[in-house]
Protein backbone atom coordinates (compact mmCIF):
# COMPACT_ATOMS: atom_id res chain seq x y z
CA UNK A 1 0.00 0.00 0.00
CA UNK A 2 2.85 2.34 0.78
CA UNK A 3 4.37 1.66 -2.62
CA UNK A 4 1.07 2.32 -4.38
CA UNK A 5 0.62 5.60 -2.54
CA UNK A 6 4.18 6.64 -3.43
CA UNK A 7 3.61 5.88 -7.10
CA UNK A 8 0.33 7.77 -7.10
CA UNK A 9 2.12 10.90 -5.93
CA UNK A 10 4.27 10.83 -9.05
CA UNK A 11 1.81 10.55 -11.91
CA UNK A 12 1.48 12.28 -15.25
CA UNK A 13 -1.80 13.77 -16.46
CA UNK A 14 -1.97 12.32 -19.96
CA UNK A 15 -4.96 14.47 -20.89
CA UNK A 16 -2.72 17.51 -20.38
CA UNK A 17 0.07 15.92 -22.42
CA UNK A 18 -2.12 14.73 -25.30
CA UNK A 19 -4.76 17.47 -25.44
CA UNK A 20 -3.05 20.39 -23.71
CA UNK A 21 -0.63 23.11 -24.77
CA UNK A 22 2.00 20.69 -26.10
CA UNK A 23 -0.30 19.68 -28.96
CA UNK A 24 0.14 23.18 -30.40
CA UNK A 25 3.72 22.37 -31.42
CA UNK A 26 2.44 20.76 -34.60
CA UNK A 27 0.83 24.05 -35.60
CA UNK A 28 3.62 26.54 -34.80
CA UNK A 29 5.38 27.24 -38.12
CA UNK A 30 9.08 28.04 -38.29
CA UNK A 31 10.66 30.51 -40.76
CA UNK A 32 7.37 32.38 -40.60
CA UNK A 33 8.87 35.51 -42.24
CA UNK A 34 10.25 33.60 -45.25
CA UNK A 35 8.55 32.29 -48.40
CA UNK A 36 8.23 28.52 -47.98
CA UNK A 37 7.31 25.53 -50.12
CA UNK A 38 6.96 23.13 -47.20
CA UNK A 39 5.85 24.46 -43.82
CA UNK A 40 7.94 23.02 -41.00
CA UNK A 41 6.32 22.98 -37.56
CA UNK A 42 8.18 23.19 -34.27
CA UNK A 43 7.05 19.63 -33.59
CA UNK A 44 8.64 18.44 -36.84
CA UNK A 45 11.82 20.38 -36.09
CA UNK A 46 11.99 18.88 -32.59
CA UNK A 47 11.67 15.37 -34.00
CA UNK A 48 14.58 15.84 -36.38
CA UNK A 49 16.66 17.49 -33.66
CA UNK A 50 16.07 14.43 -31.48
CA UNK A 51 16.76 12.02 -34.36
CA UNK A 52 20.05 13.68 -35.31
CA UNK A 53 21.00 13.90 -31.63
CA UNK A 54 20.40 10.18 -31.25
CA UNK A 55 22.60 9.18 -34.20
CA UNK A 56 25.42 11.42 -33.04
CA UNK A 57 25.15 10.34 -29.39
CA UNK A 58 25.24 6.65 -30.25
CA UNK A 59 28.16 7.20 -32.61
CA UNK A 60 30.10 8.99 -29.88
CA UNK A 61 29.31 6.25 -27.35
CA UNK A 62 30.68 3.61 -29.72
CA UNK A 63 33.85 5.71 -30.07
CA UNK A 64 34.28 5.62 -26.30
CA UNK A 65 32.82 8.96 -25.24
CA UNK A 66 30.85 9.06 -22.01
CA UNK A 67 27.47 10.18 -23.31
CA UNK A 68 24.12 9.65 -21.60
CA UNK A 69 21.79 8.98 -24.51
CA UNK A 70 18.65 9.29 -22.40
CA UNK A 71 19.68 12.79 -21.35
CA UNK A 72 20.43 13.72 -24.94
CA UNK A 73 16.98 12.66 -26.11
CA UNK A 74 15.22 14.30 -23.17
CA UNK A 75 16.96 17.60 -23.84
CA UNK A 76 16.33 17.37 -27.59
CA UNK A 77 12.62 16.69 -27.19
CA UNK A 78 12.16 19.45 -24.62
CA UNK A 79 14.39 22.17 -26.08
CA UNK A 80 11.60 24.09 -27.85
CA UNK A 81 8.47 23.12 -25.88
CA UNK A 82 8.08 26.71 -24.69
CA UNK A 83 7.18 27.66 -28.26
CA UNK A 84 3.81 25.93 -27.88
CA UNK A 85 2.99 28.99 -25.76
CA UNK A 86 5.15 31.74 -27.26
CA UNK A 87 5.29 30.78 -30.92
CA UNK A 88 8.58 30.86 -32.84
CA UNK A 89 10.41 34.15 -32.31
CA UNK A 90 12.56 35.31 -35.22
CA UNK A 91 16.12 35.20 -33.91
CA UNK A 92 17.08 38.63 -35.30
CA UNK A 93 14.19 40.19 -33.39
CA UNK A 94 14.80 38.27 -30.18
CA UNK A 95 18.50 39.13 -30.09
CA UNK A 96 18.11 42.73 -31.23
CA UNK A 97 18.17 43.98 -27.64
CA UNK A 98 19.64 42.24 -24.54
CA UNK A 99 16.79 43.46 -22.37
CA UNK A 100 14.23 42.15 -24.84
CA UNK A 101 15.91 38.73 -24.94
CA UNK A 102 16.06 38.62 -21.16
CA UNK A 103 12.37 39.48 -20.90
CA UNK A 104 11.42 36.82 -23.46
CA UNK A 105 13.58 34.22 -21.69
CA UNK A 106 12.03 35.05 -18.33
CA UNK A 107 8.51 34.85 -19.72
CA UNK A 108 9.29 31.55 -21.45
CA UNK A 109 10.66 30.11 -18.21
CA UNK A 110 7.61 31.25 -16.25
CA UNK A 111 5.10 29.72 -18.64
CA UNK A 112 7.13 26.53 -19.22
CA UNK A 113 7.37 25.96 -15.47
CA UNK A 114 3.62 26.42 -15.18
CA UNK A 115 3.02 23.97 -18.03
CA UNK A 116 5.23 21.28 -16.47
CA UNK A 117 3.37 21.65 -13.19
CA UNK A 118 0.07 21.20 -15.02
CA UNK A 119 1.38 17.98 -16.58
CA UNK A 120 2.25 16.30 -13.28
CA UNK A 121 0.89 16.44 -9.75
CA UNK A 122 4.42 15.75 -8.56
CA UNK A 123 6.72 18.72 -8.06
CA UNK A 124 9.62 16.29 -8.43
CA UNK A 125 8.55 15.24 -11.93
CA UNK A 126 7.67 18.79 -12.91
CA UNK A 127 11.12 19.95 -11.86
CA UNK A 128 12.73 17.21 -13.98
CA UNK A 129 10.74 18.23 -17.05
CA UNK A 130 11.53 21.90 -16.52
CA UNK A 131 15.25 21.23 -16.00
CA UNK A 132 15.42 19.27 -19.26
CA UNK A 133 14.02 22.35 -21.02
CA UNK A 134 16.01 24.97 -19.11
CA UNK A 135 19.33 23.09 -19.47
CA UNK A 136 18.63 21.65 -22.92
CA UNK A 137 21.87 22.98 -24.40
CA UNK A 138 24.13 22.75 -21.35
CA UNK A 139 26.74 20.08 -20.70
CA UNK A 140 28.12 17.63 -23.21
CA UNK A 141 24.69 16.18 -23.94
CA UNK A 142 23.36 19.71 -24.44
CA UNK A 143 26.14 20.50 -26.90
CA UNK A 144 25.00 17.56 -29.00
CA UNK A 145 21.45 18.95 -28.96
CA UNK A 146 22.66 22.44 -29.89
CA UNK A 147 24.51 21.03 -32.90
CA UNK A 148 21.60 18.78 -33.90
CA UNK A 149 19.33 21.83 -33.66
CA UNK A 150 21.56 23.51 -36.25
CA UNK A 151 21.53 20.35 -38.41
CA UNK A 152 17.75 20.46 -38.47
CA UNK A 153 17.89 24.03 -39.77
CA UNK A 154 20.52 23.06 -42.33
CA UNK A 155 18.41 20.12 -43.49
CA UNK A 156 15.28 22.24 -43.87
CA UNK A 157 17.06 24.99 -45.82
CA UNK A 158 18.69 22.38 -48.08
CA UNK A 159 15.32 20.75 -48.71
CA UNK A 160 13.67 24.05 -49.59
CA UNK A 161 16.45 24.93 -52.04
CA UNK A 162 16.22 21.48 -53.63
CA UNK A 163 12.47 21.94 -54.06
CA UNK A 164 13.13 25.18 -55.95
CA UNK A 165 12.81 27.85 -53.27
CA UNK A 166 15.58 30.17 -54.48
CA UNK A 167 14.69 32.74 -51.81
CA UNK A 168 15.87 30.29 -49.16
CA UNK A 169 19.42 30.75 -50.50
CA UNK A 170 19.45 34.00 -48.55
CA UNK A 171 19.74 31.91 -45.40
CA UNK A 172 23.18 30.57 -46.37
CA UNK A 173 25.34 33.47 -45.07
CA UNK A 174 23.68 33.27 -41.68
CA UNK A 175 23.98 29.49 -41.66
CA UNK A 176 27.72 29.93 -42.19
CA UNK A 177 27.90 32.23 -39.17
CA UNK A 178 25.82 29.74 -37.22
CA UNK A 179 28.17 26.94 -38.26
CA UNK A 180 31.25 28.84 -37.13
CA UNK A 181 29.95 28.81 -33.55
CA UNK A 182 30.62 25.08 -33.43
CA UNK A 183 34.35 25.61 -33.97
CA UNK A 184 34.77 26.67 -30.33
CA UNK A 185 36.69 24.38 -27.92
CA UNK A 186 33.41 23.33 -26.25
CA UNK A 187 32.45 21.47 -29.41
CA UNK A 188 35.85 19.88 -30.07
CA UNK A 189 34.47 16.39 -29.34
CA UNK A 190 32.02 16.93 -32.24
CA UNK A 191 34.67 18.05 -34.71
CA UNK A 192 34.18 15.08 -37.05
CA UNK A 193 30.48 15.87 -37.38
CA UNK A 194 31.04 19.62 -37.66
CA UNK A 195 33.41 18.93 -40.58
CA UNK A 196 30.79 16.79 -42.30
CA UNK A 197 28.12 19.45 -41.81
CA UNK A 198 30.44 22.02 -43.35
CA UNK A 199 30.69 19.93 -46.51
CA UNK A 200 26.89 19.81 -46.72
CA UNK A 201 26.74 23.58 -46.21
CA UNK A 202 29.33 24.20 -48.91
CA UNK A 203 27.25 22.20 -51.38
CA UNK A 204 24.32 24.61 -51.13
CA UNK A 205 24.04 27.39 -53.73
CA UNK A 206 24.27 30.86 -52.20
CA UNK A 207 22.49 33.97 -53.48
CA UNK A 208 25.48 36.24 -54.07
CA UNK A 209 23.26 39.24 -54.80
CA UNK A 210 21.51 39.13 -51.45
CA UNK A 211 23.03 41.59 -48.99
CA UNK A 212 20.30 41.78 -46.34
CA UNK A 213 21.05 40.05 -43.08
CA UNK A 214 18.65 37.16 -42.64
CA UNK A 215 17.67 35.91 -39.17
CA UNK A 216 18.55 32.41 -38.16
CA UNK A 217 16.24 30.09 -36.30
CA UNK A 218 17.25 27.89 -33.38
Amino acid sequence: MEIADSVKKHTVDLSRVVLGDLSRLRFVIRFSNCPRIHNESVGEHSFYTALYSYFIAVGLRVQGHEIYIGQVLAKALMHDVDECLSGDFIRMFKHSNPELKQAIDQASAKFTKGMTRDISNSSTLADVYFADWEKAKLGREGKIVAFADYLSVLSYVAQEIELGNVRMRRQIPELKRFHSSFRSPDFKFLEEYVDQAEEVLKSLPEDKNECRKVPRHS
